[in-house]
């Protein structure tokens, strides 16, 4: 008897999980996983080409490791971070992503504690790690990767400051370190077969993106058993939302350029602010240049409607500039989706 007890609780519980699943009832089973924008599997490796000198440097993921109750994989190297001593001299790096939490961790022995290194949510972290845009399309040696992240770590604690590219299914394609004015884009890579990828989707049921159905899923499911749904309002602005009145523009040439956002939601939007900025490269150097009405007051945006919070003539200084657009970055509304909120479209300015 006990042996069919067992039996009817285990399907009961895998068809309760399975159907949550397929009904996306609950928060978690619909939220996007961006483990793919930082593939950790053993044998995945990055080549990166210096943009100044043309030298390469190479990362590779040789093994990994349970260490305080999470599986670690071990890189032999990766670029440093500016903002805390995470590391000894020669150390091996450490990272794991968290399903939960939607989080890249790094391992720092230095100083006994692990720190996020990319937070796909939007928050802030440390001495100002944060995500800045999203649906970016870059060009680096490697090829053209679309919908791409962009993390910005800042100068708040020892005056450190670089830019981070996450492309999906391929990791960190560009590293700009403006405290040493240099950068790297990548060249080739390999990427193993891991779960969650194009081609190896995670589980039905599979909650917490583990790639295992287990008790675990049982107890989100149980978390919000009978939870209401609440619409909320959702701001958003995406690469195609900045618009150039002339996309190749001369030097010397004004250009107008609009900004739009939206609010995709499903409640209005009360007061909140965007922020806009410009940077531009020469020589491998990266200015950051003030805009004038950078910070736009948005007073209210009904559910379901679009309004553009820019419009004006821009003399763009040189080269190759980038504006990155971002939306409530002082987080004053609450919604349903923070991950939209960022975006950056390049712009090159012919000689």
């Amino acid at each position: 008897m006990s042996g069919k007890i067992n039996k009817n609780w285990k399907s009961v519980v895998c068809a309760g999980i399975v159907a949550l699943a397929l009904a996306g009832g609950v928060r978690e089973a619909r939220a996007e996983s961006h483990q793919n924008y930082f593939p950790l599997n053993v044998g995945n490796s990055w080549t990166y080409v210096d943009c100044n000198d043309g030298s390469t440097k190479t990362f590779t993921i040789i093994g990994k490791e349970e260490m305080h109750g999470h599986t670690y994989y071990r890189f032999d190297d990766y670029f440093a971070m500016l903002d805390f001593p995470g590391h000894f001299p020669g150390d091996d790096i450490l990272f794991r992503y968290d399903p939960n939490s939607d989080k890249v961790f790094e391992w720092c022995p230095a100083i006994g504690k692990e720190e996020v290194r990319y937070d796909f949510s939007g928050d802030m972290w440390g001495c100002g790690n944060q995500l800045i845009g999203t649906g970016i399309s870059y060009t680096v040696p490697a090829g053209q990767f679309d919908n791409c992240y962009k993390f910005w770590y800042g100068q708040m604690c020892d005056g450190g400051e670089f830019y981070e590219t996450l492309a999906p299914g391929v990791g960190n394609i560009r590293h700009e370190a403006i405290t040493y004015d240099e950068s790297f884009e990548l060249q080739s890579y390999t990427i193993m077969p891991f779960c969650g990828d194009a081609n190896h989707p995670y589980p039905v049921g599979d909650l917490n993106h583990d790639c295992c159905v287990n008790l675990l899923d049982l107890a989100i499911l149980a978390s919000h058993w009978l939870e209401r749904t609440v619409p909320e309002c959702d701001l958003a602005v995406s690469e195609s939302d900045i618009t150039f009145s002339n996309p190749n523009p001369a030097s010397g040439e004004e250009v107008t350029m609009t900004v739009t956002v939206h609010n995709i939601g499903g409640v209005d939007a009360g007061e909140f602010v965007v922020y806009i900025s410009l940077s531009c490269s020469l020589d491998g150097i990266i200015w950051t240049i003030p805009m004038p009405w950078d910070w736009i007051t948005v007073p209210h945006l009904p559910a379901g409607s679009s309004t553009i919070i820019y419009n004006r003539n821009v003399l763009f200084p040189c080269c190759m500039c980038e504006i990155m657009v971002w939306v409530d970055r002082e987080h004053q509304i609450q919604e349903s989706n923070e991950g939209n909120n960022h975006t950056a479209k390049q712009i090159e300015i012919q000689p």
